[in-house]
Formats: C-alpha cells, structure tokens, sequence
C-alpha cells in the first residue's frame, strides 16, 4: 500500500511541469533585401543560385516574428540547474552566420563552426567583462568553442565579410525560449508565483509582461511589437 501511495504521489498534478505559452507578432513590413556587398564578392556569391535575402526579420504570413528571444527578467531568486555541457552550434555557411539567433545558459559552451572553403573570422562583441571580446579566424572543417559566464545578449560579427552578423542571448537561468517561424514559445518548468516576461529582437521592440503561474499551463497574451 505504501508503495502505491508512493508511486501516486510521484504522478500527481502538482508534480508536474508547468508551461508557459505565447506568440510575439508585429504589424510591422518591411521587403526582404539580398545581403549588401555579398553580390561583390565573388567567393561568396558563387556558393549561392540565388542572393540570399537578409534574415534579421523573419515573419509569418499572419504576423509572427521569429528569432525573439523571451526571457523571464524578474521572478526568478534560484539558479537551481547546472547548464547543459552540451554545445550549441553557431555556424558558418555561404557566407551567413546560421542560425541568426543563439541562446544558451552562462557556463554552456558555444561551438563556432565553418562549412565555408574559405577563411571567415569570428568576432564577438561582448557589454559584460567576464565574457570577454574575442577575435579568431576559422576554416571549413573547424571548430571553435567558447563559454561565457555573465548573462547578455551581444553581436558576433565576421570582419572579412562585413554582412554577416549573428546574435548571442547568454541567461543565467533556464526560463528563456526562442520563438518559432509563426512566432510561437514555450517555457517550461517555473515554479509557482509572479514573473516578469521580456522580449528582446534586434529590429523591434515592445512592452514587457506580468504573468502568474499557478497551474500547469498559462497562456501568455501575444506581444505586439514594433520598429526600433
């Protein structure tokens, strides 16, 4: 008997994982561009049939902006889990930085790759001192890892080709999502209790939100952003 009552209680409803959801939108337009000077430079156009168009607003056919970054920023007293010691990969192919957008948690490593046959630098451009600006060339074929142990969100750019540019989101806690390509998030695993959600884009911009979480799902009205 004990032993069910035990097995009940590992299952029971208050147990479980709680779940925050949401869409971040805009009614903001803009036409996609190709990548300026990327045309120019033979070595690189060569790698595309088509110039690739620039990939720093990314929406869905109803609005939903991908590559937003929502984070809790208030709420939160506990760093209670380890970061992950699995990397998360920042990678260089026909001349962009793929993905365009990264996030990981302070202490988790970041592994800087290169598909491109020919040589891409990599630049970070960190606000935090802990984490340091760093600087290094890289070919096809290697990798490059770095860890950074104060939460931001800084550039990372490459010098020889001056169109590319990616974004690094660092947290010092695991409630934090990307938003998908129709704009949606999932944040899971916080505790009971008041929070503060922000989201950050590096074209847009809006107003932060106060949520409550007290059961297993809450449902988060959609952020409407706008132009910087």
């Amino acid at each position: 008997m004990a032993l069910i009552l035990a097995l009940l209680a590992s299952t029971s409803p208050a147990d479980e994982e709680s779940v925050v959801t949401g869409t971040v939108t805009t009614t903001f337009r803009e036409r996609a561009k190709p990548f300026a000077g990327l045309k120019n430079d033979p070595a690189c156009n060569c790698l595309h049939a088509e110039p690739p168009k620039v990939d720093d607003l990314l929406l869905s056919a109803s609005g939903g902006v991908k590559n937003a970054l929502v984070r809790v920023t208030k709420g939160v007293e506990e760093k209670e889990r380890p970061a992950p010691k699995e990397p998360v990969v920042l990678n260089q192919k026909g001349c962009v930085y793929i993905p365009r957008v990264i996030a990981v948690r302070a202490g988790q490593p970041v592994e800087f790759r290169s598909d491109d046959d020919l040589l891409h630098n990599v630049h970070g451009l960190p606000f935090e001192p802990a984490n340091k600006e760093f600087n290094f060339g890289i070919f096809k074929g290697q990798s490059v890892a770095r860890v950074f142990p104060k939460p931001e969100i800084f550039k990372v750019k490459c010098d020889v080709h001056n169109w590319m540019a990616a974004w690094v989101g660092v947290f010092d806690h695991p409630y934090f999502a990307m938003t998908d390509s129709d704009g949606r998030f999932t944040i899971k695993g916080l505790p009971p209790g008041k929070y503060t959600l922000e989201v950050w884009h590096e074209r847009l911009k809006g107003p932060a939100a106060e949520i409550t979480v007290e059961g297993k799902e809450t449902q988060v009205p959609a952020f409407a952003l706008v132009e910087k």
